[in-house]
């Protein structure tokens, strides 16, 4: 395999992956437009105790982490940071 197929290979499951991480991304979002109604109503107008802050902390850290994950896959990274494996050793291209 020539060393440009083999990057283009590579290039190509990176994009792969990449295309995998939105999924997870938008099916939270979507849930969390469609419970954000009941949210308001059940939650945030309730008198805040404790579970309210675990609620919020534990509803909140999940998008915050898969925002993070989408802009380190999806920024606009050189190709000279990437390290392709070649005959099972990795190496820098």
């Amino acid at each position: 395999m020539s060393s440009e197929s083999q990057i283009a290979a590579e290039l190509y499951g990176h994009r792969f992956t990449n295309a995998w991480i939105l999924v997870p991304f938008v099916v939270l979002s979507y849930d969390h437009l469609l419970t954000l109604e009941s949210e308001i109503n059940f939650v945030w107008k309730r008198p805040k105790r404790l579970s309210f802050f675990l609620f919020i902390t534990l509803r909140y850290v999940s998008p915050l982490n898969n925002i993070g994950m989408i802009a380190l896959n999806f920024g606009n990274v050189p190709l000279e940071k990437y390290i392709f494996p070649t005959n099972g050793n990795f190496v820098a291209p």
